[in-house]
């Protein structure tokens, strides 16, 4: 029984090495042969330009999301300057932090620079008072415009239409307002830029506010 148990055994076991060599001989074959595989073929000639198509389409969507935050941050940046780039009005104010002063009584114009975030006094300039029952007007209105030529606006609580026209054609938009100073000044300077951008024709800038 033993020798007969071990005989077919040792045939079996030789049998199933046998054809384990010949299926890695096939496989080898099939990996080194001159023809190549249907699967293999099949990769090369349709899964491969699928893919570089889906490659050129990535590249162009990348370069096109790329020219579009080009164009974006160049607009930020022209909207930072806009909002970053300075001008100064003169105030006409009684105190109490308030645009509440008559031009023509006015002794001194508070000076604020403002931009698009902020308004920040820099000091004081001394004017002569321009209501003199008509003596000297002309000549103290011509020395007023000469202390304020660097200022876009003067924000006054009232101004008659006369001094209002000799501002306009010196370059200064009179403002009349009843407002804080902070939040008149920021106002005006809103509508200063969208004018820069937009310039119209329109008569003395009237800011929103309570009119006293």
């Amino acid at each position: 029984m033993t020798p007969e148990y071990d005989l077919k055994k040792r045939q079996e076991v030789h049998a199933g090495i046998e054809h384990f060599k010949a299926q890695v001989e096939t496989a080898k074959a099939k990996a080194t042969g001159s023809e190549p595989s249907p699967i293999t073929a099949e990769y090369d000639t349709q899964r491969r330009p699928e893919a570089n198509s889906g490659v050129e389409d990535f590249r162009a969507k990348l370069e096109a999301a790329k020219a579009q935050i080009a164009a974006s941050v160049e607009t930020e940046e022209v909207a930072y300057l806009e909002l970053t780039s300075s001008i100064l009005v003169a105030v006409a104010t009684k105190g109490g932090g308030l645009v509440n002063q008559h031009f023509g009584h006015a002794k001194e114009f508070m000076i604020y620079e403002v931009d698009g975030n902020k308004a920040r006094f820099i000091g004081h300039r001394k004017i002569d008072h321009y209501c003199q029952s008509g003596y000297g007007e002309e000549g103290t209105l011509a020395k007023i415009i000469e202390t304020i030529s660097d200022c876009q606006a003067v924000l006054v609580s009232k101004i008659g239409e006369s001094p209002k026209q000799e501002l306009r054609q010196a370059g200064i938009e009179a403002v009349e307002v009843y407002e804080v100073i902070e939040n008149a000044a920021l106002d005006f300077y809103q509508q200063y830029q969208q004018r820069q951008q937009q310039p119209t024709q329109s008569d003395n800038l009237q800011i929103e506010g309570v009119q006293a």
